[in-house]
């Protein structure tokens, strides 16, 4: 794992020579919309990075869910958050 200081992404997972990219947001608004999920698919591509993730602790507007969707992109919000730490404590 290694910490990114870009706007784009926060961390670079590397595991069995699959890189991913994984954007942690912790904004105030209610909702994220496209434009963060925009730049990690930027930065994803300018990287040629197999995977990314974006991981909210909001909700996520529909556009946003349906441009991650499109482009591949794992998104973790907070609806999914919950359900993955049970899992993992």
């Amino acid at each position: 794992m290694t910490r990114l200081s870009g706007p784009a992404a926060d961390l670079q997972l590397d595991k069995d020579g699959a890189v991913t990219l994984v954007s942690c947001k912790r904004w105030k608004a209610s909702n994220h919309g496209v434009e963060a999920l925009r730049a990690l698919q930027q930065a994803q591509q300018a990287q040629g990075v197999q995977q990314a993730r974006y991981i909210s602790l909001a909700s996520v507007t529909d556009n946003a869910r349906r441009f991650a969707q499109d482009n591949g992109i794992v998104l973790i919000a907070a609806a999914e958050l919950g359900p993955l730490l049970v899992q993992v404590l």
